[in-house]
């Protein structure tokens, strides 16, 4: 399948183009990071999602988050652990993250 065929069709079933789902799930990833790992640095949270640059890293993530990663950590970590940040809820939970494209666990079911 040609590159331009599947992300026209990743597009129709997702809603949005490859990478464009990639980049926010990273973002969404990195911001659970920043809340549950608060003695990481940016760097190292860059790299944990994919990001060689740090600069780059906070560069996609203010452009996706509206702020930047130790803004987005000061703010979090401020209210409650279940705090929204701009109408997005921190999603991903250390005991639930799984990698893009694998199913998803049933509503009820614990990992432990």
């Amino acid at each position: 399948m040609s590159r331009s065929t599947l992300a026209k069709r990743f597009a129709h079933l997702v809603g949005e183009p490859p990478l464009t789902y990639l980049t926010r799930w990273r973002m969404t990833l990195a911001a659970d990071l920043l809340v549950e790992q608060e003695a990481a640095t940016v760097a190292g949270i860059a790299r944990a999602v994919g990001y060689s640059d740090p600069f780059g890293f906070s560069a996609a993530f203010k452009r996706v988050r509206g702020a930047n990663p130790t803004e987005f950590r000061r703010t979090a970590t401020a209210a409650s652990p279940a705090a929204e940040w701009p109408g997005q809820p921190l999603r991903l939970r250390a005991a639930t993250r799984t990698k893009p494209g694998s199913p998803t666990p049933p509503a009820g079911s614990s990992s432990s």
